[in-house]
């Protein structure tokens, strides 16, 4: 599916200047002048803040090894992969190295700890080094231009706000001149890459599962908009409770319009069924030696479905009530969640599973499961049935019909048959791909109440749901 929505790398660097001031053989600061209070927000929302107050190291003298106060940097992010906080020295004007120079002089005094070196004490003279954990130990930072060392001050692996603690540690000696000695210390703070999300992918057919059956770094309930790639329809698609991915919408392929389209790289079924479906007729699997379809218009032998544009007997339609028109795109006003709430395409099963399950009823086994269909490739119906994955999701919902509803975004699209719709507004009827007895298949049933074992005469036009394979 196409990304309409995607958590994005953001990053932010400020600086702040490091100065210390050293009369020879007496006793004086270290200060780093810290004016930041700002915050910064980005998309993902990352938001930064730093406590007030300058670093100071009282009792700089010969030989003396101190730490500053320590200053608190605070980040906010929403990215599910969390951020990394990381600081550098110096800058490309002035400062081109991580020495602390002289005002005046020039002279580079006070040489910074070697990057990823630790000392438990400061001590070499003249050094100075950053400290996270309260000036247990030390190291020192990288040029700013170093790309080949990074000082990791956090690396958050989660969403949320942590605080890192960042002071400065330096030990002097008799032979520094007298005066202030400056750099600057820049904090670089980037919101980790999501290693792999649904919106990663450039359509809904190159969607990877994991092996909970979605990425396992999506968090639930989160809805992403995701095109299908065979007719530009934009889906919400969200990780529910149990870990599978879920479509919040109906489906809305027109199968007239978009059936030369549909071929096995981009829809849950073989090249030949889908040769049966586009030419309206062909072979049935059920039983091996073939059942020719029907061409009666009420036979469930013919894949029938809805399309916006003219209604026959043979063609299923929605109507707007509010216009008049037909109209696959009518927004149902019941409509809980996430999802669009548009009422979709109505198919009847052999329709719904791609002209795979046009089964005579006394061939094909009960219980048993369309295994073709015309979910995007990589996607498929969810099965029915008290073992099925819609009965598994209302029981992950500790059988709330409200929370599941919502969760699953069921709007009351109601049904067609015989030439009408019936029940918009009024109830939702969803197949699934598992047969009940006789010509009936289960479907999720929902209005007032919630059946997900409901049963359902294939003849009628339903809407379709697809998760993620």
């Amino acid at each position: 599916m196409k990304v309409k929505h995607i958590s994005t790398i953001s990053s932010i660097i400020f600086g702040s200047t490091l100065l210390t001031t050293v009369a020879s053989a007496t006793s004086t600061p270290l200060t780093w002048q810290d004016e930041v209070d700002v915050q910064f927000t980005f998309n993902p929302a990352l938001s930064v803040t730093i406590s007030d107050g300058d670093i100071v190291i009282p009792n700089l003298g010969v030989g003396t090894r101190d730490n500053s106060n320590e200053i608190a940097i605070t980040v906010t992010t929403n990215n599910i992969a969390g951020y990394q906080l990381s600081a550098t020295v110096g800058n490309a004007s002035t400062y081109d190295y991580r020495e602390l120079k002289h005002e005046t002089t020039s002279t580079a005094l006070f040489n910074s700890l070697a990057v990823g070196t630790t000392l438990n004490q400061l001590s070499t003279p003249s050094t100075w080094g950053y400290s996270t954990d309260s000036g247990t130990s030390y190291s020192g930072l990288p040029k700013y231009d170093d790309t080949t060392n990074v000082a990791v001050l956090n690396d958050s692996t989660a969403s949320g706000t942590e605080t890192t603690n960042f002071l400065i540690g330096a030990y002097a000696d008799q032979n520094q001149l007298a005066g202030d000695y400056k750099n600057v210390i820049n904090f670089n703070i980037v919101t980790n890459m999501v290693k792999y999300t649904i919106a990663d992918a450039p359509d809904m057919q190159s969607v990877a599962s994991g092996t909970d059956g979605c990425p396992s770094t999506l968090p639930t309930g989160q809805a992403y908009e995701l095109t299908d790639s065979r007719d530009g329809e934009v889906y919400k698609v969200a990780k529910l409770a149990g870990g599978k991915c879920w479509l919040l919408d109906n489906l809305r392929l027109d199968l007239v319009a978009h059936k030369n389209d549909l071929n096995s790289s981009n829809t849950n079924a073989s090249d030949t069924i889908l040769g049966y479906l586009k030419n309206g007729g062909g072979t049935n699997p059920y039983p091996a030696s073939g059942v020719a379809y029907a061409t009666s218009s009420n036979s469930y032998n013919l894949p029938y479905l809805a399309i916006e544009g003219s209604c026959s007997s043979e063609i299923y339609c929605v109507n707007d009530p509010s216009t008049g028109s037909w109209n696959k795109d009518v927004i149902v006003a019941n409509s809980p969640g996430s999802g669009s709430g548009k009422v979709g395409v109505y198919y009847n099963y052999c329709a719904a599973s791609a002209g795979s399950y046009c089964y005579d009823s006394d061939v094909a086994p009960e219980n048993t499961n369309a295994t073709q269909d015309i979910c995007p490739a990589g996607w498929r119906m969810p099965t029915g049935g008290s073992s099925g994955e819609y009965q598994a999701l209302f029981t992950s919902y500790s059988s709330n019909g409200a929370n599941f509803k919502s969760a699953l975004s069921t709007p009351r699209s109601g049904n067609f048959y015989n030439g009408s719709a019936s029940y918009q507004d009024s109830s939702g009827c969803f197949w699934s791909s598992t047969r009940s007895n006789g010509s009936y298949m289960y479907d999720l049933y929902a209005f007032s109440g919630t059946f997900p074992q409901h049963s359902f005469s294939r003849d009628y036009g339903n809407s379709v749901r697809c998760l993620l394979q």
